[in-house]
Order: structure tokens, then sequence, then C-alpha cells
């Protein structure tokens, strides 16, 4: 498994700024269609997968998924009952990250804990 975070760190500043304002374009957008245009455009900043995204970037993804959603919260799983191993977004009683544009009923049943 690629450690995303090296990969997030090696991208030039330009990357980080296309990505955020991208994000807050996204505003209104269906939230299937949100996450998967922020996996694109983190493909194309720093050549990752939504897999490997959850696994070293989940906040970072979090952060912009958060700002692409009005009213979403960006939580840690540590604050709702787990270990402290994953960051995803809470969005009108759903949960999403990055490997689940479609949301989950609980966070528990995202796909980044059957990995």
């Amino acid at each position: 498994m690629v450690y995303s975070y090296d990969y997030f760190l090696a991208a030039p500043e330009e990357a980080h700024i296309r990505v955020e304002e991208a994000a807050k374009t996204l505003k209104g957008k269906p939230v299937e269609e949100v996450v998967k245009t922020l996996c694109d455009l983190w493909f194309e900043a720093y050549g990752l997968k939504p897999d490997e995204i959850n696994h070293g970037c989940c906040d970072m993804f979090a952060i912009d998924l958060r700002n692409g959603l009005d009213g979403a919260e960006k939580l840690w799983d540590d604050e709702i009952g787990g270990r402290g191993e994953h960051c995803f977004v809470r969005w009108k009683g759903r949960y999403y990250d990055s490997a689940c544009p479609e949301g989950a009923d609980h966070w528990r049943h995202l796909p980044f804990y059957g990995d």
C-alpha cells in the first residue's frame, strides 16, 4: 500500500491551491458528484486513488470534502467511538470518504474499515 502523505507533501503548492479552490466550486452539486470530482482532482494533483487517499491523507481529503458540502462536518472516528484511525465527513446523516461517494449509514460501514 502506498503511504499517500508522502505524495501529498511532495506536490507543488499550486496543486494544493488548485484542489482547495476547486472544492469550493462544488457546493450545491450532488454529494456523489462532489466526492468523485474531488477524487479526480486528487489523482491529477497527487497521483492518488481513493483507497490510497484513505491511507495517509484522509484528513486533508475530508477538509476538501467538507469545503464542497454546505453543512458537512469533518470527524475523526475517535470523536464518535472509534480508535482514531480514520477521518471522514458526516453530511445529512450519512458518512463519506474518498472511497465511498454513495455514503454509508454508519461510519463503521465505510470501506476503510473493511480493509
